[in-house]
């Protein structure tokens, strides 16, 4: 789902010169962005709301999640609210290339409005339903990107935990030379914990790391989650779908028999069950990449 970036570029984010003008069903509708934004078309809906392309009054194209408690009469309306506030205080202290940045925040009562500027970019879930098939020079530079990202987030003074990386939340831009990707939807994320703590469950099934489910998440456990979404897209089968061994995912039998042995040892590295046995940091991941000449050759 298209989602938002601060600093619009020429190239993803065109200014429009024709001022907007909201109608008048818009402002019955949305009289918090009455002269501020106007709403062009609805990109998609979910649990944590429903995601709107709009412009500002300057012509700038913007992503709007907007959440509405007016019809709100159970706990899970009131958790998905609360994981938007979430999402909002997480993206006002992130700056970065990759992360969604924030642009403004309107709360009201019943409506609020979470505004981003627009990306305009497929999920890696749109890839794998398209049947887009990329080359592994594509694919180490998306988990390249990806390393760089959650290397901002887990290197923070109070690391940050995304917690919830699937192909859904990860967005690609293939008419860009590299490849460009972003992470999106920081409802879940948390701060890194000591072992003995736990905090609430959060992630989606076949991606989120076992520890996840014990209420335990550390920084291996988006480096699971990243693992597991690349190898859904390097073999079109959603990890819920693949064989199992006792506990363990059958999971290279699925993968392409081209796949170079290199992909393959970082691959499972990433999404060892115990997380002992992963790698622990993205340091530790680049370490090895380093190390690799075959890597450098490719990404380099």
């Amino acid at each position: 789902m298209p989602t938002a970036e601060r600093n619009p570029s020429p190239t993803l984010h065109p200014k429009n010169t024709s001022h907007p003008v909201m109608d008048h069903a818009q402002e019955e509708a949305h009289p918090l962005l009455r002269n501020k934004y106007v709403i062009l078309e609805q990109l998609g809906r979910g649990a944590q709301g429903t995601v709107f392309k709009a412009k500002d009054m300057e012509g700038h194209i913007v992503a709007i999640k907007m959440f509405d408690l007016r019809d709100s009469t159970t706990v899970a309306d009131w958790k998905a609210f609360d994981l938007l506030k979430r999402e909002v205080s997480t993206l006002q202290h992130l700056h970065t290339d990759g992360i969604p940045q924030f642009i403004e925040f309107i709360e009201g009562t019943p409506t609020s409005y979470l505004v981003e500027s627009y990306i305009d970019a497929k999920s890696i879930d749109d890839l794998i339903r398209e049947d887009i098939r990329l080359t592994e020079a594509q694919i180490w530079n998306i988990l390249d990107q990806a390393f760089t990202i959650l290397a901002y987030l887990h290197e923070q003074v109070h690391p940050i935990i995304h917690r919830d990386i699937k192909p859904s939340n990860l967005l690609v831009d293939l008419t860009q030379n590299p490849i460009r990707l972003w992470l999106v939807d920081f409802g879940t994320v948390t701060a890194a914990r000591h072992k003995t703590q736990a905090s609430t469950v959060a992630g989606t099934f076949g991606y989120a790391a076992p520890e996840q489910f014990y209420g335990r998440a550390e920084p291996a456990s988006d480096i699971y989650g990243l693992g597991m979404t690349i190898i859904h897209l390097l073999s079109g089968v959603s990890p819920s779908q693949m064989e199992m061994d006792g506990l363990t995912l059958q999971y290279e039998k699925y993968l392409p028999s081209n796949l170079s042995m290199s992909m393959k040892t970082i691959l499972f590295k990433m999404v060892k069950a115990n997380p002992k046995e992963r790698f622990q940091s993205i340091s530790e991941i680049r370490q090895y990449m380093n190390k690799n000449s075959e890597i450098k050759n490719t990404l380099f």
